[in-house]
C-alpha cells in the first residue's frame, strides 16, 4: 500500500469536497423527496424507527433503519427540517465516497493522477454523486461509502474488519452481505 501525505489526503479531501459543492449546486434538489423509497425512509426518520410502524413500513424499508436514524440524529443536532438533514447527508457521502474511492484506487496500486481521475468519473456518473443529491432520501449513498471500507479491508486481507462493517453495513441496506461472504 503506497503511503499517502497529508498534503495529498487534504488535497483530496478539499477536491472531493470542492467537487460535490460544485455538483450540488448545479442539482436542483427532488421537489418532493416523500416519493416512492424516500416516503418510508422520511417517516422513519420523522417519527423515530417504533414509531414509523403504526401505519406499517413494509419490508425491506424495515430492516434500513441506520440513515433514517443518522437523519433524525442531523435534523435534531443541526435543528433543520429531516429533509435538510437527508440533504446534508448525501452530500457528505457523496464526498466521502469520492474520498474512498480515490484511496481504493491508490491501494490497488494507481498513481495520484489516475486516482483522481477515477474518483473524478466516480463524481461525474449521474448514479454516484449528481443521482443521489438529486434524490437524497435515498440511503444508497451512505451504503456505498460503507460497501467502499468494507471493500478496502478485503483488499488488505483484513478479514475481521470487512466483517464487523459488513455487519454494521446491513443496518443501511442489505446488499452489504457481499463482502461479508468474501470475508467469510
Amino acid at each position: 500500500m503506497p503511503r499517502t501525505g497529508w498534503r495529498e489526503l487534504c488535497g483530496v479531501i478539499v477536491a472531493a469536497v470542492a467537487l460535490v459543492a460544485i455538483l450540488s449546486a448545479l442539482t436542483e434538489p427532488m421537489p418532493r423527496p416523500d416519493l416512492y423509497d424516500g416516503k418510508a425512509y422520511l417517516r422513519m426518520a420523522e417519527r423515530g424507527f417504533y414509531g414509523s410502524f403504526e401505519r406499517g413500513v413494509a419490508a425491506p424499508f424495515a430492516y434500513r433503519p441506520a440513515v433514517p436514524w443518522l437523519a433524525q440524529q442531523v435534523s435534531l443536532l443541526l435543528a433543520v427540517s429531516v429533509p435538510t438533514a437527508f440533504q446534508i447527508l448525501a452530500a457528505f457521502a457523496a464526498a466521502v465516497n469520492l474520498c474512498l474511492v480515490y484511496g481504493l484506487s491508490r491501494v490497488v496500486g494507481a498513481r495520484p493522477g489516475l486516482a483522481g481521475l477515477v474518483a473524478l468519473l466516480m463524481a461525474l456518473s449521474h448514479f454516484q454523486v449528481r443521482g443521489p443529491l438529486y434524490f437524497y432520501t435515498l440511503i444508497d449513498i451512505e451504503t456505498q461509502a460503507i460497501l467502499l471500507v468494507a471493500t478496502w479491508a478485503l483488499w488488505e486481507r483484513r478479514w475481521f474488519p470487512a466483517l464487523a462493517i459488513s455487519w454494521v453495513g446491513l443496518f443501511f441496506k442489505e446488499w452489504l452481505l457481499v463482502p461479508a461472504g468474501g470475508a467469510w
